[in-house]
């Protein structure tokens, strides 16, 4: 059926740019209008407008629909992305509070969110990279290296709840996450697409995230120490420690530091000389066993 209305849109600054634009000018300044001959030079410049017609239409139009099919792949890829953004929000915020990592660990897998990473995968690994046009490979390649971290991560899990997650491992899942949301901002929407995105994983974890930002790494000795302060800032009762260490097995060491007594330290200063005491214990303990 066609459409009611058609509506052509004409650019007169196209025209000056355009090869018509000679024969117009040819015609309207050197044809001998007042001779018998001027219809014979309009017929010859029509001719010749009618030539550059029949040859220019073919050409716009496999631009147009070349276009219009690097805008439909760009249009899916965003859709891809902004699925796979909000899954590794929902995996992220597994390892919000390390007191409760274990317990969110069990519901993401009896959820079967692990699985549903496994589809993901798929569907990455086979899009079609040469549909994508070039300025939006890096998304892609950003997309598939996301999706495969994350993928990585659901295959620990379950060892990671009982023994506690490697802080690097999911560090680097939220800078991953992070780049994904820069790069598929760049992309354009589908065409005619009214997309009502659930966006509930995002505003949990950037909330929570903002308010209580994930301990970053203290080099120790060749080791990477995270720590999660545990009670009032001001005067913690106790500590969980992440030793991550510089080669594989054991990859991470957890354990939690009580305060003297159970009542806590004095204050922060003096519960981070205690802390680094003892972990400056276990790191060496670790490297001597090491040497034997």
């Amino acid at each position: 059926m066609l459409p009611e209305e058609i509506t052509i849109q004409f650019n007169p600054k196209s025209l000056l740019v355009s090869p018509v634009a000679p024969l117009l000018l040819f015609g309207l300044f050197f044809v001998p209008w007042g001779s018998p001959s001027a219809p014979a030079w309009v017929q010859a410049i029509g001719t010749v407008l009618a030539l550059i017609g029949a040859a220019a239409l073919p050409i716009y139009h496999s631009r147009h629909a070349e276009l219009r099919r690097e805008r439909t792949a760009a249009g899916q890829l965003r859709l891809l992305s902004e699925e796979c953004y909000e899954k590794l929000w929902m995996l992220s915020n597994c390892f919000l509070n390390r007191e409760r990592e274990g317990h969110a660990i069990e519901l993401f897998i009896s959820a079967g969110r692990p699985e549903e990473w496994q589809v993901l995968e798929l569907a990455v690994s086979q899009y079609p990279m040469e549909l994508v046009p070039a300025k939006h490979l890096s998304a892609l390649n950003t997309l598939r290296n996301s999706v495969s971290h994350a993928r990585l991560i659901c295959s620990q899990l379950r060892d990671w709840k009982e023994g506690g997650s490697n802080p690097g491992s999911v560090s680097l899942l939220r800078s991953r996450r992070d780049l994904l949301g820069i790069t598929k901002d760049a992309l354009p929407w589908p065409d005619g697409a009214a997309v009502l995105l659930d966006k509930f994983h995002q505003e949990r974890g950037c909330a929570a995230e903002l308010s209580s930002p994930p301990p970053g790494p203290v080099n120790r000795s060749g080791a990477k120490v995270y720590i999660t302060w545990l009670g009032p800032k001001t005067q913690p009762h106790s500590a969980m420690v992440q030793i991550v260490w510089p080669y594989g097995e054991p990859e991470v060491t957890n354990f939690t530091y009580e305060g003297q007594e159970q009542m806590g330290w004095e204050n922060r200063a003096a519960a981070e000389k205690t802390l680094w005491s003892k972990i400056d214990e276990v790191i060496c303990e670790e490297y001597v066993d090491r040497s034997f």
